[in-house]
């Protein structure tokens, strides 16, 4: 691929046919064609050594320019084509795959996947493991029998802060009453009375209990006895809430929202892991090296369409591939018809239409070149069409012979 105002060398050998061997200090010339494959320029023709002979050519436009070598003594022609400003640019244009499709693309992910979010995938091995130990020992703790302990808050706290003021109010009388029950009824302030909710048999056991306590009198062995059994219950109520603040600072709302990937989302990676380890080298390589030949083909040149550009082919293919188109004027050359023969080949830019200018160019003189030419395309997207067309009339049918060779470029 070469740049619009990049120096273009040019390179011909010559080899005298009757020889074989290089023909050294001739008259060569040059002619240039520019991306409409009309004459540029006629640029100087030097030797370099042995039958190699150079010419050069700035070209101004974008496009597909030609250079033909001719010599008259030995007599031999040559030509070459050279891409200007075209391909890999239109590739890193495109809509659909280029530069700036692939980066509003890559927004795309980057605002799916956001730091945050990337973040949540270290906690998939050791922290939800961690996740694991915590709340097994949280379960360990928070067993169902104390959980039910949970459904006395309301009306057993209630009915115990009742009784505890009638005894404090000495319907057993003061005289009767021992110094320990004044401790104990001090210790059992609004807050702590609130701990009672997570005793052992509930409390509304303790309820009944303290009822059937307040009318019979107990003593003073019996009421310690009491006052030791609760404070037991007071300090494991103090652990468990300890032990349930340290859970609600690790088990944050955000952590617990972790928790909703760990299913679909775990998943959703493994399938698309596994989906992209299927996908073999094979699959890859045999885009770029497979080619579909056309094989042997023939058109009718008719002193119809002699003189008009005619459809050869239409190559329906999509993708991006290279092409490669052969021709056999042997007919033409026999019958010395058809002048100047020109062949094209364009490309389908919209889906529906084709370019008004050729992508590709040959230009075959009858009687005074060789009859067999071909056009080289290193790049072509999607489908195109190849076309003849000669300058003079035919006096019958004359059948030609061509082929075309496509090779996927895995687009």
């Amino acid at each position: 691929m070469y740049a619009i105002n990049e120096v273009i060398s040019s390179i011909f050998f010559l080899i005298d046919p009757s020889t074989g061997k290089p023909a050294t200090g001739k008259t060569v010339t040059a002619i240039v064609y520019d991306e409409t494959f009309t004459q540029f320029n006629t640029p100087a023709v030097t030797e370099i050594a042995g039958g190699l002979y150079y010419a050069q050519f700035t070209p101004d436009t974008a496009g597909v320019w030609a250079i033909k070598f001719s010599c008259t003594s030995p007599e031999q022609y040559g030509g070459l084509a050279f891409p200007v400003g075209l391909g890999n640019e239109a590739l890193l244009a495109n809509g659909t795959y280029g530069l700036a499709a692939l980066n509003t693309d890559l927004d795309a992910l980057l605002a799916r996947l956001t730091a945050t979010r990337a973040g949540y995938l270290d906690n998939l091995s050791g922290g939800a493991i961690a996740l694991n130990a915590d709340m097994a020992t949280v379960l360990s703790r928070l067993s169902a029998a104390r959980a039910g302990y949970l459904d006395n808050l309301s009306g057993g706290a209630v009915a115990l802060a009742s009784i505890c003021t009638d005894v404090r109010l000495g319907e057993l009388g003061a005289a009767n009453l021992p110094a320990d029950v004044d401790t104990l009824l001090a210790r059992l302030s609004a807050l702590r009375a609130g701990y009672l909710d997570n005793l052992s048999v509930g409390a509304v056991a303790l309820e009944a209990t303290l009822t059937a306590m307040k009318g019979a009198g107990w003593s003073t062995e019996t009421l310690k006895a009491i006052k030791d059994a609760i404070n037991t219950l007071l300090a494991d109520h103090v652990v468990l809430l300890t032990d349930h603040t340290t859970l609600l600072t690790r088990l944050s709302a955000t952590r617990a929202g972790y928790l909703d990937n760990l299913s679909a989302g775990a998943v959703a990676l493994q399938s698309t892991l596994t989906a992209l380890n299927n996908i073999s080298t094979a699959d890859v390589e045999g885009k770029v090296e497979n080619a579909v030949d056309a094989g042997n083909l023939t058109h009718d040149i008719t002193t119809v369409n002699d003189k008009t550009e005619t459809q050869v082919v239409e190559i329906a293919k999509a993708g991006i591939y290279a092409l490669s188109v052969f021709f056999d004027l042997d007919t033409l050359e026999t019958a010395t018809e058809g002048g100047t023969v020109k062949i094209r080949v364009y490309n389908k830019i919209d889906g529906a239409n084709y370019s008004d200018k050729p992508s590709a160019y040959a230009e075959y003189v009858v009687g005074q070149e060789n009859e067999y030419p071909s056009i080289e395309i290193n790049l072509v997207h999607g489908y195109c069409k190849v076309t003849i067309q000669c300058s003079t009339d035919v006096t019958a049918t004359r059948t030609i012979a061509y082929r075309h060779l496509e090779r996927d470029l895995g687009a």
